[in-house]
């Protein structure tokens, strides 16, 4: 018996086989990134892919993210790195730097504490960077709840690695629909233990393995 009636018209354009690479859409190309973080994030896909940083104040967020910035520079990508949260010129920038970017990897990372533009200033980098690093979200004046999911879309090839702030439900401030979007959350607790709530990429349970942020390394 076929599988289909006889005749799908218009949806013929929009269905292949199960299993059968659709030639006419862009390919993901699989990451391998090094390192316990390497293995913490796992294997990815460099389509549409997210990460969305959220947790506890002081937890480590912010250092994570730098940590993040040095894993994908550490594979030859280039970084745009957003600090709208902490001006590039502070100290506070200067001591992550040298303590998370490795020097090799410092020229591959711009930096910027502004978005002119808001939104359209990021989809300007995106267009250049292959990783778009926002520290916070919520700094981006004029936002919707939909926007994150069209960036992702917009820019298949763009790695976004996003903290959002969290809310008093524990959920990324800005609307849920960030996590829903995203190919990962990562919920990052004191005194600095992160972990996945959701990873699409994960080998085993997304939330199986512990990161000490504080020693860099995998806990579990």
């Amino acid at each position: 018996m076929p599988a289909t009636r006889a005749g799908l018209g218009s949806l013929d354009a929009l269905f292949t086989p199960i299993g059968v690479k659709d030639t006419r859409r862009p390919a993901g190309e699989a990451l391998a990134l090094p390192g316990d973080l390497g293995r913490f994030v796992g294997v990815i896909e460099r389509h549409e892919y997210a990460l969305v940083l959220r947790g506890d104040k002081g937890a480590g967020k912010t250092r994570l993210l730098y940590q993040l910035k040095n894993l994908f520079a550490s594979v030859g990508l280039s970084v745009a790195s957003f600090s709208l949260e902490i001006d590039k010129n502070s100290t506070v920038v200067a001591k992550n730097t040298a303590a998370y970017i490795a020097p090799a990897n410092r020229v591959r990372i711009k930096i910027a504490s502004e978005v002119p533009q808001g939104l359209a200033t990021i989809r300007q980098a995106a267009e250049h960077f292959d990783v778009v690093a926002i520290d916070s979200w919520s700094k981006i004046p004029g936002t919707s709840p939909t926007d994150f999911d069209a960036l992702r879309k917009a820019y298949p090839r763009t790695v976004f690695l996003v903290i959002f702030q969290s809310t008093t439900a524990g959920t990324a401030r800005g609307g849920s629909s960030s996590e829903y979007d995203a190919s990962a959350v990562c919920q990052v607790d004191l005194p600095g233990i992160a972990h996945f709530e959701k990873n699409r990429y994960a080998t085993g349970p997304a939330d199986e393995l512990r990161y000490d942020v504080n020693e860099q390394r995998l806990t579990t």
